[in-house]
This record gives C-alpha cells, sequence and structure tokens, in this order.
C-alpha cells in the first residue's frame, strides 16, 4: 500500500505552519476524510461494498497566497484510495496563477480547474458539498481526476447587466489532461480487453457562461467542452503496438441552482457524445451518446444539521463498443438518494445518506462483480471529514 501520500498530506501542515512567512498571506487548508460503504447484492465502484468496506480514503492539502493586489497562486495536493482505484498516491489537483487584469476580468495558468457544468470546479472540496456521492451519471467519483482540472490556461469575466437584470460571468479555457493510470477509465479498458499504457492524454477547450438572475439565490448556466484523447495500448496475441485515439469528446450542460435562507435546490442535465478507436486495427472500440441529469434539494434543519434528497438518472442513448453489454440494465443507471450532514464544530463533520440505485451503467465493474450484476442495488454511505 502506497502510504507516502497520505503521510505527506499530514506532515506538510506542520512544516508550512512553522514557516516565517513575515506579511505575507499565506492560507492554508486540508482535508482528510474517512468513507465505509455497504450494498445488497453489486459491488460498487470497485470496492467490496457487498461485504462492508472501508476502501474510500481522501485527502487533501491546498495553499494560496496573494503576491500582490493582482495576483495570486495556489497548489493542491491530493491523494485517495477508493475500492482499487487511487492507491493512495499523490498527484496535484491544480497548480496555477492567477492575475485580475481588470477588476471584471483576470486570466489563469497552470494546472487550473476546468468549468463544466454546476460542481465539476468544486467536486474537490468535500467540506462544501452535504453528499458523500454527489449524481455519479454527471460526476463520478471513479473518474474525478479526468475532469477536474486541465493544463493550460483560461480567462474569466463578470460583468454587471443592463437595466436591473443581474450579473453575467463566463470562463473560456484551453489545455490539455492527462489520464490517471489508477482511475475508472483505464480499469474499464482493461476489462474490455485492452492495455493501456501510462501517459495517455489529451487536448481540450470550451468554456462556462452563468446569468446571476434579478431574482435573489437563482442562478442558471450553461457549459460546452470539447476534447481528444490518444494513447498507447497493448492486446494480447498482438504483437506490433497500438493506438487508442477519440476524435470527438463533447459535453454539454445545462443547469440551475436556487439558494434562499435555509432552503436550496439544483438542477443539472448533461448529454456528452464521445468515441474512441484504434487506428491501427481500423476498429471502433466505442461510440456513445449518454444523457444524465439530476433534481436535488435541501434544508437546514439545525444550523449545524442539513437534510437533502436528489434523484438522477443516467443512460446511453446509443452504444456500440468492443463487448456491447447484452443486459438491459447496464445500458442504464436511475438513483434515488437521501442524505443528512452533521457538523458538531467547524473543524469535523459527518455525512450518511442512502442510495436505491435500478440498473448497472455507471460504477459497477465486471471485475468485481464476477457472478454477475443484479439490477436493483441498495447503498449506504456513511463518511467522516477532518478539516482545517
Amino acid at each position: 500500500m502506497r502510504l507516502y501520500g497520505l503521510a505527506l498530506l499530514f506532515l506538510v501542515p506542520g512544516i508550512a505552519l512553522g514557516l516565517d512567512v513575515g506579511d505575507l498571506d499565506l492560507q492554508i487548508h486540508g482535508t482528510v476524510a474517512q468513507g465505509g460503504l455497504l450494498s445488497s447484492h453489486n459491488n460498487y465502484l470497485t470496492a467490496k461494498t457487498s461485504d462492508g468496506s472501508t476502501q474510500w480514503t481522501e485527502a487533501a492539502l491546498n495553499a494560496a497566497t496573494s503576491v500582490s493586489d493582482n495576483l495570486r497562486i495556489g497548489l493542491q495536493l491530493h491523494t485517495y484510495r477508493l475500492g482499487e482505484l487511487g492507491k493512495l498516491k499523490l498527484d496535484v489537483d491544480w497548480a496555477y496563477g492567477d492575475y485580475r487584469i481588470r477588476e471584471w476580468f483576470g486570466i489563469r495558468a497552470g494546472k487550473v480547474k476546468t468549468p463544466l457544468g454546476l460542481c465539476n470546479d468544486t467536486q474537490d472540496i468535500d467540506t462544501l458539498h452535504l453528499w458523500a456521492l454527489l449524481p455519479q451519471g454527471v460526476y463520478p467519483a471513479d473518474n474525478r481526476s479526468w475532469t477536474l482540472a486541465h493544463t493550460g490556461g483560461d480567462v474569466y469575466s463578470k460583468v454587471r447587466l443592463p437595466g436591473r437584470l443581474g450579473k453575467l460571468s463566463y470562463q473560456g479555457y484551453f489545455g490539455s489532461r492527462t489520464a490517471d493510470s489508477d482511475g475508472g477509465y483505464f480499469k474499464a479498458a482493461a476489462e474490455a480487453g485492452f492495455s493501456v499504457a501510462d501517459g495517455a492524454f489529451g487536448r481540450l477547450y470550451g468554456g462556462d457562461v452563468r446569468w446571476h438572475t434579478p431574482l435573489r439565490g437563482l442562478t442558471t448556466g450553461s457549459s460546452v467542452g470539447m476534447a481528444d484523447a490518444s494513447g498507447h495500448l497493448s492486446i494480447v496475441n498482438e504483437p506490433f503496438p497500438l493506438t487508442l485515439k477519440s476524435t470527438s469528446d463533447t459535453n454539454t450542460a445545462m443547469y440551475a441552482e436556487f439558494e434562499q435562507g435555509k432552503f436550496y435546490a439544483a438542477g443539472e442535465y448533461r448529454r456528452r457524445i464521445w468515441n474512441l478507436a484504434i487506428p491501427e486495427m481500423r476498429l471502433q472500440a466505442v461510440a456513445q451518446d449518454t444523457r444524465a441529469w439530476y433534481l436535488m434539494a435541501a434544508y437546514r434543519i439545525h444550523p449545524k444539521v442539513n437534510l437533502g434528497a436528489y434523484c438522477s438518472r443516467y443512460r446511453y442513448a446509443a452504444l456500440k463498443a468492443f463487448g456491447n453489454p447484452s443486459e438491459p440494465a447496464r445500458l442504464y443507471s436511475n438513483d434515488w438518494v437521501t442524505a443528512i450532514r452533521i457538523d458538531p464544530n467547524p473543524y469535523l463533520y459527518f455525512k450518511f445518506e442512502a442510495h436505491y440505485i435500478d440498473g448497472t451503467a455507471g460504477g459497477f465493474y465486471v471485475s468485481t462483480n464476477p457472478t454477475g450484476f443484479d439490477r436493483l442495488t441498495r447503498l449506504v454511505v456513511a463518511r467522516i471529514g477532518f478539516t482545517f
């Protein structure tokens, strides 16, 4: 087990907080969380959840400082284990400089968070969300690092609209990203008979526009992201080197959220059109069109207690793939969730949630369900976190 990543995250705060930084406004924050999952029948997210599993450990440490009135820099280190994924290796989630040219306009460069949908650029902040698991059809925990950030840059702006129409903010970005060799995409490829080498990467570009409406607490928006990907792979009984290549990966999102007092509600619709091919074999490995959406609501019944529920749906509108699933339940997933979060103090939080999942399209792996899948899964998730 690669524990050095987790150990380093515990060690760094002690070192950093002991530095003499003078007048430098250095802010250091971190989170360590441990989760447990128990499911009926199917194993979920590569963990042996049908027997009860505590193989969900995650830690993050970030630091940021203002170099000048206009320039801010920061980074976040992250390590995790989720079932057979992650393996507690240490990664850089993001590391960038942010320069505000004008009050209403700025640029970022480095490894920058990718704006895609409502929660993509905040899914690394566990303390921000009521949910232990965000809707998995839109924000899959087994492939979080692939969508969270890109290496490149973006421009952003926020302007006030005339006639009391609220404010409009936008971000545009361009860069590249590298797939996590210990993540879900690599595992799914291995299950399909493809051994993908480390270093698979892709270019991407896109943007996000949000309207902060005149109605207090209501925000609506839309995002689009376009990408490609390529990597080297090998197949049993094929002696020559092969290439796995995607020429099209388009993500489109529309979303809205409303927050007023103790009440919160949000919804999002996502469509992804994606292909993968092996040019040397003239083989189309994957061509898919997926649709996903969720609706969620929460109410804070006490300053330290938050209750919520969401319903999400994920389905293949079209799928052509090597080893197409023959079971209809492998082509969709519906998830009904109830949750509670308790914050006894500013440094400690607990999350508990119950899932009723119909379908096995996302998060269910053949290798961890060798006897096959049941259509229905009942899942209980508990998570304890410490933050500073």
